[in-house]
């Protein structure tokens, strides 16, 4: 499966960048339910690969996959708010209709999860921000 080679060493990378909302919000978007079983292939690559190392390392590595794992079953108990900026309100603001209305829509409904935007009207400031 494509997405799971493309995503196997996503979750330890996110590990030593350091877990964000942001980052979480991410990887769940993209890798959806895989993303709990890319997360546990990850860990056992991880686990293979450091062989004979201290199990303080590898109890962190778990514990590091563990997390990346309960964000999922947090998140699908989290009922999803209703987007901000729909297609209507980008042309309404004269944008054309195009590959830019999906990654402005991705963009704010990410900022929106975030909570670096609270209001419909912060969404339009960054929509406008996007489009120009």
């Amino acid at each position: 499966h494509q997405k799971v080679v493309k995503n196997h060493m996503r979750p330890g990378v996110m590990l030593q960048q350091g877990l964000s909302d942001k980052r979480l919000y991410r990887y769940y978007t993209e890798c959806g339910l895989d993303g709990t079983g890319i997360a546990l292939l990850s860990l056992a690559d991880r686990l293979s690969a450091l062989g004979n190392y201290d199990e303080q390392s590898i109890m962190k590595t778990t514990a590091g996959i563990y997390e990346i794992m309960d964000v999922f079953f947090e998140q699908i108990n989290i009922p999803k708010p209703k987007p901000f900026i729909t297609g209507k309100e980008l042309i309404k603001l004269g944008a054309q209709p195009g590959p830019i209305f999906k990654k402005i829509i991705d963009t704010v409904a990410e900022a929106q999860y975030t909570n670096e935007i609270k209001t419909y009207e912060e969404a339009v400031e960054l929509a406008k921000k996007l489009l120009d």
